[in-house]
């Protein structure tokens, strides 16, 4: 049997014994014998297509460099990604001096919510030193949104409050009352400035 010209073609030697038969090249028949088939270009096609192990070699090392920079540009890419994280809830800021009722007493206080401090004033119309903490407490309360300012009249909070702890400031965080301020000198003084008293609530906890 005579081979066909071609630029490929398989070259069988005898190999190993590993049980299996192969068709004999020359009988086309099965002989017993184990046969090895490799593959195997003959000189004279390999010269003529231009075929270069070398060659072959550096374009598959061109290959495995592209490659490489591939995985590296997608790892990059996803290593500079943001892990998704549900929104926190925007904190509530207050900002100013609000009147309340006995009736708003649960839901403004008690109920003002978690981790939320609350500055409560007790006044009474006509003791000058309730009249010049209502004035600071007004320009303070922009100053410190995250606490919330408000003022309720003494009768309306507490019947027959003492008129000499008047003023007063009552500290709550979490609807539970924290720290006090009662009457003239722990108020600071008839005469306190509104640096004073901010330095006061600061000592007692009521901003930050």
């Amino acid at each position: 049997m005579q081979e066909e010209e071609g630029e490929h073609c398989s070259l069988i030697s005898k190999g190993p014994t590993h049980g299996n038969e192969y068709l004999d090249p020359v009988t086309d028949k099965l002989d017993g014998t184990n046969y090895v088939v490799e593959d195997y270009i003959r000189p004279d096609v390999e010269e003529e297509l231009g075929y270069d192990e070398e060659e072959e070699a550096e374009e598959e090392e061109e290959d495995g460099i592209y490659d490489d920079n591939y995985d590296d540009d997608i790892v990059s890419k996803f290593s500079h990604c943001q892990v998704w994280q549900p929104k926190r809830k925007k904190r509530e800021t207050f900002g100013q001096l609000r009147e309340i009722t006995g009736e708003d007493y649960v839901k403004e206080v008690t109920h003002a919510g978690r981790g939320v401090k609350v500055l409560l004033f007790l006044y009474r119309p006509g003791i000058p030193l309730c009249f010049l903490m209502n004035h600071h407490f007004l320009r303070l309360a922009p100053k410190f949104p995250d606490t919330k300012f408000l003022r309720i009249l003494d009768s309306s909070c507490v019947p027959n409050y003492p008129e000499r702890h008047l003023p007063t400031v009552f500290i709550y965080e979490n609807g539970c009352l924290r720290n006090s301020m009662i009457g003239e000198q722990e108020c600071g003084g008839r005469n306190v400035l509104e640096e004073e008293l901010k330095w006061l609530l600061y000592f007692v906890g009521a901003i930050d």
